[in-house]
């Protein structure tokens, strides 16, 4: 009975006095506590700081605190715990994931959040994750590994031979030039109409959402794309920059791939574009 009331009087104790977290300011009962969630929360071993014993009781406020960064919008936190206070708080509305980039762009999936911030606010986060492939850059990993799935993937049309970025376009191909599984798309703002849904989707952006294009920093000029924005540069602008994209067949330099890329699908399918575009002339004639 004395035993039992003893433990009951210690938790009572324990309860009234917790320990907190230097780190997050997490309370705890005990000290063994504090030590399994310091070790756990935070990766660091109580008994080894820069090579030195270290008592979590006596000497945790001589301990750096550890920082950590929102991947979103990249506010300071004091620890993982309040990390994800900052996130339920400012990126989440119940089940809504948000973009904090001055937009409305809201998703049930975080990796679609992700994905959007890389393509939809390029000049957010330093780019560290690379394509090994082309060597572009991203924020999050999740951008790199669709950015693969719709670029590096080719898909080939058996009929005519061209080369598309992945299956959706191929398909967009096929209905648009051949006819194959046609359909007709028609755009929610005008009369144009379409077989494929990449065009009515670079329709959209470009005729109905201006006020969302990308803007040139030397001139008026504007497009919804930025590979756009970038071949316009190296056109218009090729001063500002270093050129560190050079062609093969030529004496040529760009500032950025997408230029480069554009002048080998010219030096490729050119003279195509050429004879067409007479063609059209002297029909109209």
């Amino acid at each position: 009975m004395f035993k039992k009331s003893l433990n009951s009087h210690l938790i009572k104790h324990r309860i009234r006095n917790q320990l907190a977290c230097k780190y997050c300011s997490a309370q705890v009962s005990t000290i063994q506590e504090l030590d399994n969630h310091v070790l756990e929360i935070h990766q660091i071993d109580k008994n080894t700081l820069d090579g030195k014993k270290v008592s979590l009781k006596d000497d945790i406020k001589n301990v750096k605190k550890e920082k950590v960064f929102c991947d979103l919008c990249n506010v300071k936190c004091a620890c993982s715990d309040s990390l994800k206070r900052h996130t339920d708080k400012e990126h989440t509305d119940r089940n809504d994931k948000l973009c904090p980039h001055k937009c409305d762009f809201k998703t049930k999936v975080w990796a679609n959040l992700r994905a959007h911030i890389d393509s939809c606010h390029p000049d957010f986060g330093e780019k560290k994750i690379l394509c090994d492939l082309c060597g572009k850059g991203f924020n999050f990993k999740v951008s790199c590994q669709r950015h693969k799935l719709q670029n590096h993937q080719k898909k080939f049309c058996d009929i005519c031979g061209m080369e598309c970025f992945n299956k959706q376009s191929l398909k967009d191909h096929l209905s648009s030039k051949h006819a194959i599984d046609e359909i007709t798309l028609t755009c929610k703002y005008c009369p144009f109409t379409t077989h494929s849904q990449g065009n009515l989707k670079s329709h959209t952006y470009a005729k109905h959402k201006v006020d969302k294009h990308k803007q040139c920093p030397y001139c008026d000029y504007h497009s919804h794309m930025i590979n756009r924005i970038q071949v316009h540069i190296d056109s218009r602008h090729p001063e500002h920059d270093k050129k560190n994209f050079s062609c093969n067949h030529c004496s040529r330099h760009f500032i950025y791939e997408a230029s480069l890329k554009t002048h080998l699908d010219n030096i490729k399918y050119g003279p195509k574009n050429v004879a067409r575009k007479k063609l059209k002339r002297s029909m109209n004639s």
